[in-house]
């Protein structure tokens, strides 16, 4: 007979959270649930802080902030890209470093 036999488990996604405009804005991580329980819903979170999402009026990211706290940001400008202008995207990613790029005229 075998010992210390793993329990047998599904991956289940973990929750998505909307704002009123339909824009996730808190992602969970997956969790564990025994088999057998996929007729039932399961209203537990991970314990994980979620990663949460801001945005604009455009619906566009500006920050995002990770579960260990780490934060990225995000802006959008008119700018001069080469001889004429355009749209710049700016992202600070969480250890301070910028990087800019020309965005799309659909922004």
């Amino acid at each position: 007979m075998r010992e210390n036999i793993d329990n047998i488990a599904m991956i289940v996604s973990g929750w998505n959270i909307f704002d009123g405009l339909g824009r996730v804005i808190e992602t969970y991580h997956p969790i564990t649930e025994n088999l057998g329980s996929e007729t039932t819903i399961n209203r537990w979170r991970n314990e994980i802080a979620p990663t949460r999402t801001t945005f604009d009026t455009r619906d566009r990211p500006l920050t995002v902030t990770l579960p260990d706290g780490a934060i990225t940001q995000t802006t959008y400008e008119i700018g001069d890209i080469g001889n004429e202008l355009g749209f710049i995207t700016t992202q600070i990613d969480p250890l301070g470093r910028v990087s800019k790029s020309p965005a799309g005229a659909d922004l």
